[in-house]
């Protein structure tokens, strides 16, 4: 079978790949010159930049298997990089990962302790509703902890607005904890008491990245494509031929059986909009946020403070315009990312709440995080090495009403050999996305 993928993220790249596997005749198109969307490597002299996500975690079996069959062995950060830290009250604070240490944060007050202690007891969601992240917050865990503590996981996450995002299908995993337990701290534990009763071991997912950083996934995932990868090649419209499809671009049209959309909301509505209107109104309501990445280079020196964690997010009831910053030295001190005796950090800015930000010039984005990193880790001195990374189409929102929108796509899409996958359904993390397109490639087997 002849299939034609419109996009050359990792999501796209990965389910190519796949077909390919399973014996189809696979291409996979991409605008850009370079594949992989917004998995990129930069080096710049001893400086190596990260583009978008920093990492993985090692726990997708998914992402562990396509790392194997293109030889790429995973870079492990350090165990300082298991903390993460929030801002309060202008403060670092280490964000407890287990429950003894619940009972000693500075992170959390004492009434935000009692009320995760009662969380069993908290009232279960309105009847078939979808809720937004903070309703779900709120009513679970009380105002003042959805607002200092899970609001900036939203923040980390999805760079988004918690009271838009939709609980059920921007982190999935929590809400089934209390659809079937009737409590996230229930579910936990009972996950917990399973673990035991299995006898596997208790090991935490490690974050990872890669020798040379995280773009050397889509690179090699274009090595292992080889000709069925073409870069620099815009799909101008698609068609529906007979039983097939075709994708018109400015070097000839390209026959395909079946066609798979792995595009952001934007474009694929505009590809979809002529095929059909519904398909392409429920691409086109799935938002989109902007972002900047500022990374600052410091002499170890100059940075007072240990850094010993994997970075920090800042609640937006801090009135910081920083929504957070990564420690890229101390999360991969293997990694050749700054020269000796010298530090990077990441700076975030922009997001669903001030999408104006990305759009500032270089020196205001630069303002914007020295200032924060001057207010929260008493960073005073100017920095040896600027860079600055834009992106218009940032990360995928899923607001309240998305798992509906992914439904339409999808049942309105599938019957007629038009397939889609990508970040902008079903998670936004890299993992998430290699998953989504390993499965969709068996489910477009088997049909």
């Amino acid at each position: 079978m002849k299939i034609a993928v419109v996009g050359g993220g990792v999501g796209g790249l990965t389910c190519g790949l796949e077909l390919r596997a399973r014996g189809h005749q696979v291409t996979v198109l991409e605008r850009e010159p370079q594949a992989g969307g917004k998995v990129r490597s930069e080096r710049v002299g001893e400086w190596q930049i990260e583009h978008g996500p920093a990492g993985v975690l090692d726990n997708a079996p998914d992402t562990t298997a396509l790392y194997k069959e293109l030889g790429l062995e995973p870079l492990p950060s350090s165990d300082a990089a298991r903390r993460r830290f929030v801002v309060r009250g202008g403060k670092l604070k280490e964000v407890p990962d287990s429950p003894p240490k619940i009972v000693t944060s500075g992170a959390l007050t004492l009434g935000e302790k009692w009320r995760i202690l009662r969380e069993p007891k908290a009232p279960g969601p309105p009847s078939g509703a979808d809720e937004s992240m903070a309703e779900f917050a709120k009513r679970r865990f009380g105002e003042s902890l959805a607002a200092h503590l899970i609001e900036p996981v939203a923040s980390g996450v999805f760079a988004g607005d918690y009271t838009r995002l939709s609980m059920r299908s921007a982190f999935p995993m929590i809400a089934e904890l209390e659809r079937e337990h009737g409590s996230v701290i229930r579910g936990l534990h009972a996950m917990e008491q399973a673990r035991k009763a299995e006898g596997r071991p208790r090991v935490p997912a490690r974050l990872t990245s890669l020798a040379g950083g995280m773009g050397a996934l889509p690179e090699a995932l274009g090595r292992a494509l080889g000709d069925a990868l073409r870069t620099g090649v815009i799909a101008d419209a698609i068609t529906k031929w007979g039983q097939g499809w075709v994708v018109q671009t400015p070097g000839g049209p390209i026959e395909a059986d079946r066609l798979v959309l792995a595009l952001p909301p934007d474009e694929a509505a505009r590809l979809l909009q002529p095929v059909d209107a519904a398909m392409a109104d429920a691409y086109a309501a799935i938002p989109v946020n902007s972002m900047a990445a500022i990374s600052l280079g410091y002499p170890r020196a100059q940075v007072a403070h240990a850094l010993d964690g994997f970075g920090f997010l800042v609640p937006r009831v801090e009135k910081q315009r920083l929504l957070g910053a990564l420690w890229m030295t101390s999360t991969f001190p293997e990694a050749a990312i700054a020269p000796r005796e010298h530090v990077m950090l990441r700076c975030m800015v922009g997001g669903s709440l001030d999408p104006e930000a990305a759009q500032l010039p270089d020196a205001e984005l630069l303002t914007v995080a020295r200032d924060g990193l001057r207010a929260i880790l008493n960073v005073t001195a100017e920095p040896a090495f600027t860079h600055v990374v834009r992106w218009k189409r940032a990360i995928a929102q899923y607001v309240v009403g998305h798992a509906g929108r992914v439904a339409t796509i999808e049942e309105r899409g599938e019957p007629m050999g038009l397939y889609s996958t990508g970040a902008a359904l079903r998670g936004v993390g890299v993992n998430d996305v290699i998953r989504e397109g390993k499965a969709l490639a068996a489910r477009m087997d088997v049909g």
